[in-house]
Order: C-alpha cells, then structure tokens, then sequence
C-alpha cells in the first residue's frame, strides 16, 4: 500500500496537527492506494495489526484513520488492545467505558462512542482493563 515516513515527533497525532509534512503525505498517499484498490466502496473495515509491541500500530491507526477522516469519510477507530490500551490518551480521552464495558453487557455501543477533535473521527477505546481479554473477544456478543 505504501511507506510511512519514521515519526520524529512526540505526537502521534501528525496529520492532524503538521498537515504539510512528509508523513502526513505519506498517510495520504497510503489512503488513496487503499481507496483504489478497494475498490472505493462506501462502507470498508481496515485492520491494523503486529506479532510484537513497538512497531508502530497505534501511530499508523491513529493517522491513517485522521487520513481518512479528514478527507471527509466517517471514521472510527477500535481499540482493541484490551491489555495495554493507549490510543484514548493521544486524543485525551477517558478509558473508563469501552469495548470491554460493551463485551461484559455494562454498555451499550452508543455509550462507548466517543468524539475526538478531528472532524468525522471518532473513538471507541478499550474499557477498564479485563482478566480474560481474548475470552471477551471471542464472545458471542454483536452490536444491537
């Protein structure tokens, strides 16, 4: 699909905040090659995903998904990292209701939808920290 430029920042939130930049371009550049060879249909699931921690999920989630999201497409980004969640505190957003509160019924999904401050993005994060992560995940539970 494309290279991401290394992040010299200490934000993760570069496209959104240093719209001119390379790696901004780079994320833009990456959303088109996706959007063509999707075959640019109107609604689509995009899965980011590693073996190991550090390689650089959280900052290609959070910019591809403001990529998106400020091109006009509504955006929602899932925090799946039900062990170590960090992506709600890039937006300074709260961590207390999320995916887990939603999997263990104590949520509904309209309670774990957050906006953030880019326009068409919006956040659900992970919830409180759960025992049995990949349990709650392979449940049964679907959205009502």
């Amino acid at each position: 699909m494309g290279r991401i430029f290394k992040n010299i920042r200490r934000t993760n939130l570069v496209v959104s905040q240093r719209p001119n930049s390379s790696v901004t371009e780079s994320f833009r550049a990456v959303r088109t090659n996706f959007q063509f060879f999707s075959g640019g249909g109107e609604k689509q699931v995009l899965l980011l995903t590693s073996t190991t921690s550090g390689e650089g999920k959280t900052f290609c989630a959070i910019n591809l998904a403001s990529a998106f999201a400020l091109n006009g497409h509504k955006t929602v980004i899932l925090e799946f990292d039900l062990r170590r969640p960090k992506i709600h505190q890039d937006f300074g957003s709260s961590n207390m209701i999320g995916i887990s509160s939603y999997l263990i019924d104590k949520a509904i999904v309209d309670d774990i939808i957050m906006p953030t401050q880019i326009e068409n993005l919006d956040l659900i994060s992970a919830g409180p920290a759960a025992p049995n992560p990949a349990e709650l995940i392979a449940s049964e539970k679907r959205p009502s």
